[in-house]
């Protein structure tokens, strides 16, 4: 009568024997195994288990039919366990896509102004700078110290307008241009223009 099979176990393995064994060698594996596993001898918590399965590894290899019918199963389930594992499936593959950042613009820093080119107030336009009440800017412009605002401006732009292709460094050229500045600051001005006459009394003419 054939023996159950338990596919869960291989039985060479168990007595550590060749599938190919004799049945003396079969003998031989279960009574050193024994001697090692039986529980009379052997006090650990697996020796019941080990020996359980060590008894019946040799009644399926002893048996011709239920050893043959292992060895079928055997042939059958080996290729199986030598398959590798299937491999996790991959995720997909993300991908990422950086925003591109908009390149920063460098920092340009403008060219200063060209000092041989100085633009004319004009009827809207001021030179900035501090009054200067020491200095005869009638004198300066050539104008009377009774001239109106407007040719006070005109002879402004035309002092200015003077510079324009001349020959001269550029310190003369800044020198210039801070003298224009502190006309058209102190007479250019009309309150500033009136503060200035009184300071300098009645009486002063063109200068």
């Amino acid at each position: 009568m054939a023996l159950g099979r338990a596919p869960q176990q291989d039985w060479y393995r168990v007595l550590g024997i060749e599938p190919g064994a004799k049945a003396a060698e079969v003998k031989a594996a279960h009574r050193r195994l024994a001697r090692e596993w039986h529980p009379d001898t052997n006090a650990t918590p697996e020796a019941h288990a080990r020996m359980s399965a060590i008894n019946r590894a040799r009644e399926v290899l002893l048996d011709p039919v239920a050893r043959s019918e292992f060895d079928r199963n055997r042939r059958v389930e080996a290729p199986m366990a030598a398959r590798p594992a299937p491999a996790p499936a991959r995720p997909g593959r993300e991908i990422h896509i950086r925003a591109r950042q908009p390149k920063a613009n460098p920092t340009v820093t403008p060219a200063p102004p060209r000092q041989d080119k100085v633009q004319p107030p004009g009827p809207r336009g001021r030179y900035t700078a501090a009054p200067d009440f020491e200095r005869d800017w009638y004198a300066f412009l050539g104008v009377s110290a009774r001239a109106p605002g407007e040719e006070i401006r005109a002879a402004l732009g035309r002092k200015a307008m003077a510079m324009q292709g001349t020959s001269i460094s550029a310190t003369e050229v800044a020198r210039r241009n801070a003298e224009l500045r502190a006309a058209q600051a102190t007479i250019g001005d009309p309150s500033v223009r009136a503060a200035y006459d009184r300071a300098r009394g009645p009486g002063r003419g063109k200068g």
